[in-house]
């Protein structure tokens, strides 16, 4: 994706991407949940969330791949999500959370 844009009502959200795709869709919570969800889910804020050095960027990496592990993605995904990158979102101890 390498474009969004909202209506002004907030009743449509259209994404362009590079390969010229542009998708309308209405703008209900799950549906844009869904999408972002799909275009992030290999991005390297999802996949390597230790790579940001900002602890405050970090926390908002991690708790976006979290809601979508909670809202969108199935099982499997998360299974197949965790195996490939050996690691699901995790905090130092020196910030105050356990690892996954």
């Amino acid at each position: 994706m390498t474009s969004v844009a909202v209506s002004p009502d907030s009743q449509y959200i259209v994404s362009g991407c590079s390969d010229r795709s542009v998708r309308l869709l209405r703008s209900q919570w799950k549906t844009l949940l869904d999408v972002c969800c799909d275009r992030l889910r290999y991005h390297p804020v999802f996949t390597n969330s230790e790579s940001i050095e900002d602890i405050e960027q970090r926390k908002i990496a991690i708790a976006a791949c979290e809601t979508c592990r909670k809202y969108v993605w199935s099982k499997e995904d998360i299974s197949v999500y965790a195996m490939k990158y050996r690691q699901f979102t995790r905090l130092s101890a020196k910030e105050g959370r356990q690892s996954r």
